[in-house]
């Protein structure tokens, strides 16, 4: 669960029913609306996805940080790929 679970009582209610939060992990996030970062290696190059091959080796990256790989972190972005994918950005100007 997350700031946007719903109900906003969330983990109370999931307490009340006897079960305890088995793990945290810290998040992290950036806003996208603004330019992109300025790359600082040489060589890496910072650019939004815009296809969903693109989108796809993403996940893969991201899901090889568990052993093995987490499959449900590559469902998660082919799944949200129509949305991640139409949003606007960057922002019109």
């Amino acid at each position: 669960m997350g700031p946007a679970s719903t109900p906003g009582n969330l983990a109370e209610c999931l307490e009340a029913v006897g079960l305890q939060a088995s793990e945290t992990e810290t998040g992290m996030w950036r806003d996208l609306r603004g330019p992109l970062p300025d790359a600082h290696v040489d060589g890496l190059e910072i650019r939004p996805t815009t296809a969903p091959e693109q989108l796809a080796d993403y996940a893969t990256v991201l899901a090889a940080n568990w052993n093995p790989p987490a499959a449900t972190v590559r469902r998660f972005f082919a799944d949200a790929a129509d949305l991640a994918l139409t949003a606007d950005y960057p922002p019109a100007t």
